[in-house]
């Protein structure tokens, strides 16, 4: 009896960073290779593009513009249009893990917090990898604070 076995794609993934040496029997799996890959599908995930806080027909929303830059870099720009007093936010983000991270100490020196914008179907979500330091995400708004759920548009 023939047992067939199905390898789920991560699998698949996984053993093709791997490399066999057949002339001395060595076995080895290349990481970076393996980052390589996965930032590279993430990237195809569709996370670059415009989300949106509410709909556009609101008074007031937050806008979030995600563009690739390459290289695991995306440029986060995060406005809120048609009010002078909302929030400006733009900066540079690494991918991990389908999770943008910034740190804002780069932008304010007296901010502790990292910012994480986190991928889901059509949803971005901003938080920080700090808890204690939440008001970190109040400082570039007049009133409100960056954090929230975002729907890509």
């Amino acid at each position: 009896m023939k047992i067939k076995k199905i390898f789920p794609i991560g699998y698949l993934l996984l053993l093709s960073a791997c490399s066999f040496n057949n002339d001395n029997g060595q076995f080895s799996l290349d990481l970076n290779q393996l980052n390589k890959q996965h930032t590279s599908q993430s990237s195809r995930g569709g996370i670059a593009g415009t989300y949106q806080t509410q709909s556009a027909s609101s008074e007031r929303f937050e806008q979030l513009q995600v563009k690739a830059m390459g290289n695991s870099f995306y440029q986060v720009t995060i406005t809120t249009p048609n009010i002078k007093s909302g929030c400006q936010f733009k900066g540079k983000a690494q991918i991990n893990n389908r999770q943008l991270r910034i740190p804002l100490s780069a932008y304010d020196k007296r901010l502790r917090s990292t910012m994480v914008i986190t991928f889901t179907n059509n949803k971005a979500v901003v938080d920080t990898m700090h808890p204690e330091y939440f008001n970190d995400l109040k400082a570039f708004c007049h009133s409100g604070s960056l954090v929230g759920g975002y729907y890509k548009q």
